[in-house]
């Protein structure tokens, strides 16, 4: 049990500084019409399905060259264990309430178990203190479920370094 919880601090520790560090300027829970009905094998296709399609609509034909949202996504289950649902962390490769506004509609029109748009919540990180802490609160089902990192993308860093010639935050 000892094992288990350092197992559970450490890597609390590590997504938290991963996300205070790194481009991340967005977060946000991608919620279900019934998290509590929902199975996480279902749940598992959809998110996945849902991130690919965001990757399209973006970066278009660069998707199947593994182009993609830079994302940290986190599975969860609610403080009753059972409401299931996503928190994620990402980069958006352009002015960051654009991309939550069509995050949210995405999402709120994606499949008829996807929330509608006010049961979600996807805003620009203001607190990074308070972004990084809330998104990795339930380490406790990294060990048992891997939806969260079968959903999350990280680009090689020649496609990061474009990003961030293209949105204007590096030049040459």
């Amino acid at each position: 049990m000892m094992q288990e919880r350092h197992w559970r601090t450490a890597v609390k520790a590590a997504w938290r500084g991963e996300i205070e560090r790194g481009e991340f300027d967005v977060i946000g829970t991608l919620n279900f019409v019934d998290g509590h009905a929902i199975s996480t094998i279902q749940a598992r296709k959809i998110l996945h399905a849902f991130w690919r399609s965001v990757d399209k609509l973006i970066f278009g034909h660069a998707a199947k060259q593994g182009v993609g949202v830079e994302r940290w996504c986190f599975l969860e289950f609610g403080k009753t264990g059972t409401n299931l649902h996503m928190q994620f962390a990402a980069c958006s490769p352009f002015d960051p309430e654009l991309f939550c506004c069509i995050v949210n509609i995405m999402w709120s029109n994606f499949r008829h178990e996807t929330a509608a748009m006010q049961h979600n919540h996807i805003t620009k990180i203001i607190d990074r203190r308070f972004a990084d802490g809330y998104n990795v609160k339930e380490t406790r089902h990294l060990r048992d479920e891997d939806v969260g990192l079968l959903c999350s993308h990280r680009n090689p860093v020649y496609h990061a370094a474009c990003r961030l010639l293209i949105t204007g935050r590096i030049s040459f």
